[in-house]
């Protein structure tokens, strides 16, 4: 609703933390779903960016495949220096749903996905400023 209502275009948008419905069962809680991907899609101008940050592994993966699936955003992840694949990051419980295991285009995404190993922005949430002290991990 409010990217609908905005006036104008805009030059970028961070959705950080978004959902705190990381349990399966709660997929459908998300805010982060197709509906606000096609909104961000389009209200972005051209060139326009989106960045994107959870704690939890598998509610970043499945916003990455959001955008992923979506053909007006180009991940730009892989050009940047500081990124590192998946599996160099350790986490415990992904959260995984056996449907996504299941699915093999998600896991061919996830197997070129890097990830970027600091925030680019240079200011951290208060949410992420906790997570890194509890030596947790920013996907």
């Amino acid at each position: 609703q409010v990217l609908k209502g905005y006036p104008g275009p805009i030059s970028g948008i961070s959705a950080l933390m978004p959902d705190p419905w990381f349990k399966k069962r709660h997929k459908k809680r998300r805010m982060f779903n197709t509906d606000l991907v096609e909104s961000i899609a389009n209200s972005l101008e051209v060139g326009g960016g989106c960045f994107i940050q959870s704690d939890i592994k598998a509610v970043a993966i499945d916003m990455r495949r959001q955008l992923a699936e979506n053909p007006s955003f180009v991940d730009v992840t892989n050009k940047c220096n500081e990124a590192v694949k998946i599996e160099d990051c350790t986490d415990d419980d992904d959260g995984e749903s056996k449907e996504d295991a299941k699915d093999p285009v998600l896991e061919e995404l996830k197997k070129s996905w890097l990830w970027l190993s600091e925030n680019p922005t240079g200011v951290a949430t208060e949410r992420e400023k906790y997570v890194m002290e509890q030596r947790g991990h920013v996907w």
